[in-house]
């Protein structure tokens, strides 16, 4: 398993930083975690996200389908640019 300087970030555990100027962190980035934490973190994010998806459909009303694809190819064109500015910016 790669370590949080191996993907150039700082490390943790006090070793040499990968990157000239950066700081180092005393936070728990790069520590690992466990498939319980995951497993937990994902079913709460689950039980929080079902009651606002069933209230949406019930106060939403229906869209037209084409209003419905051409929104859904904004938001993809916004995540497009997102990743882009990320991986440049980065």
């Amino acid at each position: 398993m790669r370590s949080a300087g191996d993907r150039g970030f700082d490390q943790v555990d006090g070793g040499p930083c990968p990157q000239p100027g950066a700081e180092r962190h005393s936070g728990t980035f790069g520590q690992e975690r466990s498939f319980r934490d995951e497993l937990a973190e994902a079913a709460a994010l689950l039980c929080g996200s079902l009651p606002a998806i069933a209230v949406t459909k019930r106060a939403a009303r229906k869209l037209p389908d084409r209003v419905h694809a051409v929104a859904y190819l904004v938001f993809l064109g916004v995540v497009l640019v997102a990743m882009i500015m990320t991986a440049l910016l980065g």
